[in-house]
């Protein structure tokens, strides 16, 4: 499947004349001149529109199961002539023949170093195994090809000159998990597995071509370097010599082999590379649905009157058959079921290789993985032991960051360079014309296809290659002069994004530490961890693989989260402490994490930590512990870079009164809390008892394994009198005592992201759709009803439509807009009107606004004792804060009963624009006083200790997978932590922080806008 093509003419060309439309000289695009069934079969590529549109192409025939090294010694000698050579030391190592057919006629290269434009998605064909049509690896034998010319493997003076550029259509760059449906996870074949059924079928096929060589014509593999082995049992046995010697495309496509091999890939800094990826996107072709419906439902029709009703069916058939002619079959779900399939076998996967990430892997176009067409990555420990170059002319670490690192698996978050970039079109002239393409750097171009994207059978086809032809001819050769070097740090552009310069990029140089909330998880989902998950994660990898999901208990304190959440970072033991263990009556130690997700953790390598919900306190609370070293690790404020607050209860919430919790602390017996605690802690030590169950729901809680059935569900028990569960730290009078012993926080970045009480969209359509379907499947109408509109199958067919639009509507109905809890929300609210003076300073009406779990007036900051306070010190501060170009939030976040209603957010386009016109203005030069030019100064908008306050539209889910805006929201908040939480604190303008041990409680928060 690679193919390599060029669009400049060949030097040879004079010396061997003018092409013909198969073998022209200058590049190769190939599957091939010769089509199975006797050449009658449709071909691999749209020959006739590439021959309109560039003569200039050629087209090759390589083994069509071979691996990359044997399909890159057949492309090399079929475009340079001659007896192709597999070298005698890999034709030892795979016991093949070394020496295969002769080419005589290979017109490409002259073998003096010319630039001659080689793009390659390159040396493409098409493989049919038991049915399924098999990866297409002709990307990773282009760039087999590529290493063989750099290393000069054929002796003739090649030179990675000889190639000017690398395109990848739908390229296994990084291996593909197709292999691991079919039951291959290693280099040995396992018996009776679906693999080895494949294999065997082919095997049974080669063996047949061997014996009768007249088959060929009708489907040849191409592999006359195992004419050798004639015997069936060598050839379709599982340890026979074709299976054992590994040197097949079914072992190359191996995720860990691919990754290996990509680890040690050099010059890839030298040519210009372009990957086009595909997608899991389908279109249903409805009408031809309903056409071939109607031919069917006539058929039986023709056979008693067969007059009208065959005169229609011949009308159908026509129209259905010109209609299937223009099908576009790369848009069609033609490979549904097996994208189906290999989406499953993803999420049954484990550690397959270091810093696999299963929802990342998970999308696929029925034969590739979407991540892995992206670029050659490899896993971190495979970059750790990579050989040195001692060439400097070589520059390994070029090499190696260019075939490196797909999303998850970049070698150093802070060093690495950019690895690749998307283009919103494959040739644009006002995008591509204004923005410098650098050797070396993956280009990605997204097209809404299957597996069959740039073949005959897409429709696009054309188009696609019209626009890469014009991106080879008007940029790639017009860079003849070396490219510059600079590398940025890492730049992950979401697969649906815009491209963006490398200042602008969403990926942090330091980790992101995502911090669910109660009842909430992290990486692992619960019901057999098929649940959705709770944070956008595929999305997230995308835009910034530099980020982090942990598993905290569940309704466990601030204080025993927070220790868990820094175990799970640093790795060891969880130790809650003895003073603690011995206070709250629960176990010392909890779970041990032998794997740390952030081991290299200190003040020269922060964190930022982000916070949904009583993630945001959780947060707080273990920054709080770094800061007095309560690990005796040496931590101190340096460890924490931000902490970004996502509808987070900072001063507590009212849902405690709602269910029967207050000021006491005490549990009341049969109240709401009691009950639902009782259910809990009954299905807590049902798990206990029988651990499998926890597969179904875990809360996470090890410390209070040991305690009995009466001390979890008594409201005198350790659990409720210790006052060590979630519910507890909510409470607003003890969050507030919390929030007024806070330190140091005045020496960190702090947002706030705050829901919406009243902003929510009613699915009237979905409501309606429902109704509809509920109307028809009981079969109740008035009696004016027409009586064909009662028949069953117009029933039965009006409820089928109705169920697959109702499942369509609500696939992308947006959970954090509609009145999911409203009936929270209403309680709250009416709860709140019912309290007394809960703390100091207590207001109702302005605590009454609330997203169904959380006050949006605790949402804003960390309030403490006297908010009248505050509210002063906000007004005497605007006028600072005006000076700062930041709008205070004296009139949106203050104590006025109108705070929740203030519009302060700001859009997301508007936020991109920012950062964009912000860069550019700081990227320009100024003279300074010598005289001299310099870059300006970056002049920081944010300042250490002062909340900021962003509002979205959203209920308590905003920024869940089940916020449809979350992923914009993180991308806004990525761009801002790397734009302006990660520069130097030089830069900061000065400030006046209050000196009073927390100096952010007597700061007042501002408010974005």
């Amino acid at each position: 499947m690679p193919h390599l093509t060029s669009s400049v003419q060949s030097p040879n060309t004079a010396q061997h004349g003018s092409p013909d439309d198969d073998q022209a000289p200058g590049g190769i695009f190939g599957y091939g001149k010769t089509k199975p069934f006797w050449n009658m079969w449709k071909p691999y590529w749209p020959e006739q529109a590439l021959h309109e549109m560039n003569a200039n192409h050629f087209l090759l025939d390589v083994g069509a199961l071979s691996s990359n090294h044997d399909r890159a010694c057949e492309a090399f000698y079929q475009l340079y002539g001659g007896t192709v050579d597999y070298g005698e030391a890999h034709s030892e190592h795979h016991d093949g023949q070394r020496l295969d057919m002769e080419n005589d006629d290979g017109v490409v290269w002259d073998g003096m170093g010319r630039d001659t434009c080689v793009t390659a998605t390159h040396i493409r064909r098409r493989c049919i195994q038991d049915g399924v049509r098999a990866t297409r690896c002709g990307a990773t034998a282009a760039i087999e090809l590529y290493q063989l010319i750099c290393t000069d493997a054929f002796g003739v003076g090649s030179t990675h000159e000889w190639v000017a550029s690398i395109t990848s259509v739908a390229g296994p760059l990084s291996g593909t998990t197709m292999t691991h449906l079919f039951e291959i996870h290693s280099t040995k074949m396992v018996p009776y597995s679906l693999g080895h059924a494949i294999s065997t079928s082919l095997g049974l096929w080669y063996t047949l071509c061997n014996d009768f060589p007249i088959l060929k014509r009708v489907y040849d593999y191409r592999m006359p370097q195992w004419r050798h082995v004639h015997s069936y049992l060598e050839v379709v046995a599982p340890t026979g010599r074709l299976n054992n010697s590994v040197d097949l495309t079914i072992f190359d496509i191996m995720p860990i082999i691919r990754m290996e091999r990509n680890s040690r890939l050099v010059h890839m800094d030298k040519p210009f590379l372009v990957s086009i990826a595909t997608s899991s996107h389908v279109q249903i072709p409805t009408l031809e649905l309903v056409l071939l419906a109607v031919l069917l439902a006539l058929l039986p029709a023709c056979v008693v009157a067969p007059h009208v009703p065959l005169a229609l069916a011949v009308v159908v058939a026509v129209t259905l058959f010109r209609r299937v002619q223009q099908l576009d079959f790369a848009a069609i779900p033609t490979c549904y079921a097996m994208m189906w399939a290999m989406r499953r076998r993803v999420r049954s996967l484990h550690q397959i290789f270091d810093d696999f990430h299963a929802p990342c892997w998970e999308s696929n176009d029925g034969v590739v993985n979407l991540v892995s067409m992206l670029k050659p990555s490899f896993p971190r420990q495979l970059l750790k032991n990579s050989p040195k170059q001692d060439d400097s002319d070589d520059d390994w670490s070029d090499a190696a960051s260019t075939a490196s690192s797909s999303s998850s698996c970049a070698s150093d978050p802070q060093d690495a360079p950019t690895e690749h970039e998307v283009l919103d079109a494959l040739y644009d002239h006002q995008e591509t014309a204004s923005r410098e393409l650098r050797r070396g750097r993956w280009y990605v171009h997204h097209v809404k296809k299957n597996h069959m994207a740039g073949t005959y059978f897409d429709s696009g086809a054309p188009e696609m290659y019209r626009n890469l032809f014009r991106l080879i001819t008007e940029r790639f050769e017009q860079h003849t002069d070396a490219e510059t070097d600079n590398r940025s740090s890492p730049n992950l552009v979401s697969m649906d994004a815009p491209a963006r310069s490398a200042n602008a990029s969403t990926t942090t140089r330091f980790p992101v530490v995502l911090i669910h909330g109660v009842f909430g998880y992290g990486k692992t989902k619960p019901f057999f961890n098929t649940w959705p998950p709770y944070w956008p994660e595929k999305e997230l990898h995308e835009m910034n693989p530099n980020h982090v999901f942990v598993d905290l208990g569940m309704i466990s304190s601030d204080y025993d989260r927070a220790c868990e959440l820094f175990h799970q970072l640093r790795g060891g033991r969880v130790d809650y402490g003895e003073e603690h263990s011995k206070k709250t009556k629960h176990s010392r130690y909890g779970e041990t994490y032998e794997r740390a997700l952030h081991p290299n953790w200190s003040a020269d390598n922060p964190v930022h930590l982000v916070g949904h919900s009583f993630g945001a306190t959780t947060a707080i609370e273990l920054y709080q512990l770094l800061c007095e070293d309560a690990f005796g690790v040496g931590s101190n404020h340096k460890w924490v870079r931000s902490i970004v607050s996502i509808a987070g209860p900072l001063t507590g919430s009212t849902v405690t009164h709602m269910v029967g919790l207050h000021d006491a602390q005490v549990m009341r017996r049969g109240s709401v809390l009691h009950m639902i605690g009782f259910v809990l802690a009954y299905y807590y030590k049902f798990y206990n008892r029988f651990p499998v169950f926890k597969k179904v729901f875990d809360f996470r809680m090890p410390q209070w394994s040991n305690e009995s059935y009466w001390q979890l569900t008594s409201p005198r028990g350790n659990i409720n009198t210790t006052c060590d569960m979630a519910v507890h730290s909510a409470l607003p009078a003890r969050r507030i005592e919390r929030n007024s012993q806070l330190k140091h926080m005045n020496k960190l970045y702090l947002m706030s992201i705050a829901t919406s009480p009243r902003s929510f969209h009613f699915p009237k359509a979905e409501v309606a759709t429902f109704a509809v379907m509920v109307l028809f499947a009981i079969g109740k109408f008035p009696r004016w009803w027409p009586q064909w509109a009662r028949l069953r199958a117009f029933r039965s067919a009006v409820v089928l439509v109705a169920c697959y639009t109702l499942k369509k509507r609500m696939e992308k109905i947006d959970i954090g807009k509609v009145p999911t809890l409203y009936g929270l929300s209403f309680l709250m609210r009416h709860r709140v009107k019912t309290l007394h003076q809960i703390f100091d300073g207590f207001d109702a009406d302005d605590w009454q606004h609330n997203d169904g779990i959380v006050n949006v007036q605790s949402m804003i900051r960390p309030w403490f004792p006297k908010p009248q306070d505050i509210e002063r010190e906000v007004q005497q501060e605007q006028e600072s804060l005006a000076t700062n170009g930041m709008t205070s939030s004296a009139s949106c976040a203050s104590l006025s009963s109108s705070m929740a209603r203030c519009e302060s957010h700001i859009s997301i386009d508007g936020f991109h624009k920012y950062w964009e016109e912000h860069e550019e203005l700081t990227t320009q030069h100024h003279v300074d006083g010598n005289g001299t030019h310099a870059p300006r100064p970056r002049i920081k908008r944010f300042e250490k200790g002062r909340w900021y306050l962003y509002r979205v539209k959203s209920n308590h889910f905003a920024g869940t997978y089940f916020d449809n805006d979350a992923v914009d929201l993180y991308k806004s908040l990525f761009t801002l932590m790397k734009l302006e939480y990660e520069q130097d604190d030089h830069t900061s303008p000065p400030s006046a922080h209050y000196q009073n041990g927390h100096g952010h409680a007597m700061q007042p928060a501002a408010t974005i806008g």
